[in-house]
């Protein structure tokens, strides 16, 4: 009886560890900014889910490829032994690219990387020239540090009125919310994941701002 309830553990192990290769999943993929120019410093944002404990990522490789505006990038995660979901949201910084169409195809697994891309978006990079920028204001609203590790700080140049500050995930999940009227206030990172958010500042019931900031 004991040889049989080991011999079942080892079978269910070696087939989990099969099935766990093969069935990781990309939920979504974009980039930011979302129309990016020439100059910008482009993020890969990748939601991805496992079917088991400890995926965190540890590794990724940028391959450029001989087909012009194709970019392959390959992510390795940690392989856990146990099976229950995990989902991991991998910001990857593809740089500042030259004005183009792009392909990227996105290749996730653990010790190797599979064979054929695991899911793939297009993106343009536009050129805009100097007549066509529109005059950019002084920033009013300053966030650091950016990248931040535990927490970040929003620093108003004007605190005449009361502010809404509000924070989004990448998928425009909201993810609190709060009025102050300090010139500046420290948000806590908590149990948030790592990865891109965004800061929407509302006055007077206008949006005045939105602002990206990175938790790593």
């Amino acid at each position: 009886m004991k040889k049989r309830v080991l011999s079942f553990i080892f079978i269910f192990f070696i087939g989990f560890s099969a099935l766990s290769l093969k069935s990781q999943t990309v939920n979504q993929l974009s980039i930011s900014p979302a129309a990016p120019i020439v100059g910008d410093t482009i993020l890969l944002i990748a939601d991805v889910l496992f079917p088991n404990m400890s995926c965190d990522m540890i590794q990724y490789d940028i391959n450029d490829t001989i087909t012009p505006g194709l970019i392959d990038v390959f992510v390795f995660h940690e392989q856990g032994m146990l099976p229950a979901i995990c989902n991991s949201i991998d910001t990857i910084s593809l740089g500042v690219l030259e004005a183009g169409s792009y392909r990227l195809d996105y290749y996730v697994g653990y010790a190797t990387a599979p064979a054929t891309p695991s899911d793939d978006i297009y993106f343009d990079v536009l050129l805009v020239t100097s007549s066509q920028k529109q005059p950019q204001k002084q920033e009013a609203v300053q966030i650091y540090p950016n990248p931040a590790q535990k927490a970040f700080y929003i620093k108003r140049a004007q605190t005449n009125n009361k502010a809404r500050f509000i924070l989004y995930n990448c998928q425009g999940v909201k993810i609190k919310a709060f009025y102050s009227d300090a010139s500046s206030v420290k948000i806590k990172r908590r149990k948030l994941p790592a990865g891109m958010y965004f800061v929407e500042v509302i006055e007077n019931k206008q949006v005045t701002g939105r602002y990206k900031v990175v938790f790593q």
